[in-house]
């Protein structure tokens, strides 16, 4: 029976001491995230976490911004990004508190005494005021919290969401890979006559020849015998790879940054496209050369950049694990503060350059536009600019190849999360959360051999993201503070701020109820 379901005190204390014996309150592993330093402290400095972090927020998501910057309009784009940070950031600092009450709340169901001093060092931290509470080391996934502050049914809920969310996410990630490669490296032994032969057009279902299809599906089959593997293995043994894939994404956002920059100096987009037939008083005569009559508001494009502001944004579902790899837990709030501060203004640099260079010309995935970068573009064929050429169109897939492991690793996680505790917890686990990770990761790759069309993917996508970032912390930010008030007068933790309010929380679901239903209305 749930927590939500409650019918007496005894089935209460006996549901809580259950969750209490188990491997999360032991300090045994739960999800793989247990990690342990020769100092004796679980997890890395906080630098660590933010480059997971970053990993996490900046998957392939923004590299489809710019073209919503300009459907939008860019000051209206602005305007959304802005507000989806600052709310993204908010429903975070709400599942820290989540996370920091559920030890104390588990312990005072169970009826034990002074349970805030049995936490203080670990638990709680001072103040000023007489503690307040701290996320422990120990790992607990967001359907465990929804079963404990909700009830069972709405674990299911959450698990059923985050499916649907990873699913279509992981599924965007592997068309995306196969399509960029297919359209980047063609392979030696087909007849491809060219490299737009497989590019597609970013927004309609393309129907591949035989050619483009069997180089689709090789370098789909490629990827996963890559990622696969690293999904099955825990992120306290990816230290090494992510960083270092941190760098390589940073290296190739600046590289289309500056790129982009660059030819704002040199020439207008629009000259390149029309060669001879272009006259300079259809833009500007003089650097920096953005497109004339550039949109600043559009209502139409409304609801694409909401949707892609918030889910360029999403990594809520991943915040039990990404919490367990920073040592010091009152680093949390300044490691997700930077990491979203971050990849704002990535997401403001990258999508007002492209935005009001490109204008309407943008294609919907922003890398493609370096196929006519070198001798085109550019101005130039210098050897550095088949360097930025082939940087920026093939970092995307080593994207992939990051962020596909980090949400397979999520997936799998809260689906083992959901396992009965009789397998959870007995001796066949570890087998038990091998399948899950195989589970998460392999179908999706099945998914895009089936289909590679863009839009359908992302229409099947996008909704969920709604409920998993503003719906599910809000309705645990209101049932953990009313258990915590219940058992211990105050529902104080170290991340309370103004914004822990509950006007505030349903402030935030008004906001997503309105988000939803324009993007739904837009859809139909």
């Amino acid at each position: 029976m749930g927590w939500g379901n409650r019918s007496s005190s005894d089935e209460e204390h006996e549901e809580a001491k259950l969750l209490i014996q188990s491997d999360v309150l032991t300090g045994k592993e739960e999800s793989g995230f247990e990690l342990q330093l020769e100092d004796g402290a679980p997890g890395y400095a906080w630098p660590i976490g933010l480059a997971f972090t970053v990993n996490y927020i900046i998957g392939t998501g923004f590299l489809s911004l710019p073209y919503a910057f300009e459907d939008g309009g860019v000051v209206e784009s602005t305007i959304m990004v802005i507000l989806a940070s600052f709310l993204a950031f908010v429903a975070l600092t709400w599942q820290l508190e989540i996370l920091a009450r559920v030890e104390p709340v588990l312990q005072a169901r169970e009826g034990e005494a002074g349970v805030e001093k049995d936490f203080l060092g670990d638990g709680v931290a001072d103040d000023g005021d007489g503690g307040a509470f701290l996320v422990s080391h120990r790992v607990y996934e967001l359907p465990r919290l929804c079963e404990v502050y909700v009830g069972t049914w709405f674990s299911r809920l959450y698990v059923l969401a985050i499916t649907l969310y990873m699913y279509g996410t992981l599924w965007l990630y592997a068309a995306v890979v196969g399509q960029s490669l297919a359209f980047i490296i063609p392979l030696p032994w087909l007849t491809v006559g060219s490299l737009a032969a497989c590019q597609g057009d970013g927004e309609n279902c393309v129907h591949y020849d035989t050619d483009c299809r069997v180089a689709y599906s090789f370098y789909l089959l490629l990827v996963g015998c890559i990622v696969v593997p690293i999904s099955c293995v825990d992120l306290s043994e990816q230290k090494a790879l992510q960083v270092c894939l941190s760098f390589v994404r940073g290296g190739g956002i600046l590289t289309a940054l500056l790129c982009i920059i660059g030819a704002m100096f040199t020439w207008p987009y629009e000259e390149y496209l029309l060669g001879d037939a272009y006259s300079e008083g259809e833009g500007r005569d003089s650097p920096p050369y953005i497109y004339p009559n550039t949109t600043l508001f559009s209502f139409g494009g409304l609801a694409p950049i909401l949707t892609a502001a918030v889910y360029s944004q999403l990594m809520h579902h991943s915040t039990p694990g990404l919490c367990s790899l920073v040592k010091d837990k009152t680093k949390l709030q300044r490691t997700f503060l930077s990491s979203f501060g971050t990849c704002t203004v990535v997401y403001f640099l990258l999508g007002i350059t492209a935005a009001l260079y490109f204008g309407p010309n943008i294609n919907q995935t922003l890398s493609l536009m370096w196929g006519t970068y070198q001798d085109g573009w550019s101005k130039s064929d210098a050897w550095w600019t088949y360097f930025c050429k082939y940087f920026v169109l093939v970092f995307p897939s080593v994207e992939v190849i990051s962020a596909y492991p980090l949400s397979a690793i999520t997936l799998g996680n809260n689906l083992f999360s959901a396992v009965p505790p009789e397998f959870r917890n007995g001796p066949r686990k570890g087998w038990w959360k091998l399948g899950c990770r195989l589970v998460a990761t392999v179908p999706p790759l099945l998914l895009a051999l089936i289909t590679h069309c863009l839009t359908t993917i992302v229409e099947f996508t996008g909704l969920p993201a709604f409920f998993i970032m503003f719906v599910f912390p809000g309705i645990l930010q209101l049932m953990s503070r009313r258990e915590s008030r219940k058992h211990f007068g105050h529902d104080r933790t170290y991340y309370t701020w103004p914004f822990s309010s509950e006007i505030s929380i349903y402030s935030v679901f008004v906001f997503a109820a309105l988000a939803f239903s324009v993007t739904v209305y837009s859809i139909i």
